[in-house]
């Protein structure tokens, strides 16, 4: 099954000429809507709409990354969220079949914290790896 590039990059496909809404909102209204965005792409990857799931966590990714935070905690939160989104991103371009998209989903994490420390991270990259090496 041949995979779409605009499914392989990791940014938000929304247009280059659109205002961008999330840059002016509180971490606060886009946790909330977060939080439904990824509850609708995990029942998208239960439901094998991979595609689908990867649109929606990818639009999280674009929330959380846009909107303005308040303090330390906020910040800190949102980088937690981030590494369980990355994570859910991985775990859906593994299971596509674009190993590429899911190491650099990897990578994206690495950034945030050490993934020395979560297994799920580790495993996500070795399947990504042993992928590549195929």
């Amino acid at each position: 099954m041949a995979l779409d590039a605009s499914f392989v990059e990791l940014e938000y496909g929304g247009g280059a000429n659109e205002p961008d809404y999330w840059a002016s909102q509180s971490y606060a209204k886009a946790k909330e809507t977060v939080a439904e965005i990824r509850n609708t792409a995990k029942t998208a990857y239960q439901r094998h709409q991979i595609s689908n799931a990867i649109e929606n966590f990818k639009t999280a990714v674009h929330i959380l990354r846009k909107c303005q935070l308040k303090n330390d905690a906020e910040q800190k939160e949102q980088e937690e969220t981030l590494i369980a989104v990355y994570t859910s991103l991985a775990v859906c371009y593994n299971s596509w079949h674009t190993p590429e998209a899911a190491f650099n989903s990897v990578n994206e994490i690495r950034r945030l914290c050490d993934i020395n420390q979560n297994a799920k991270v580790l495993y996500q990259e070795g399947k990504a790896l042993l992928k590549l090496g195929d």
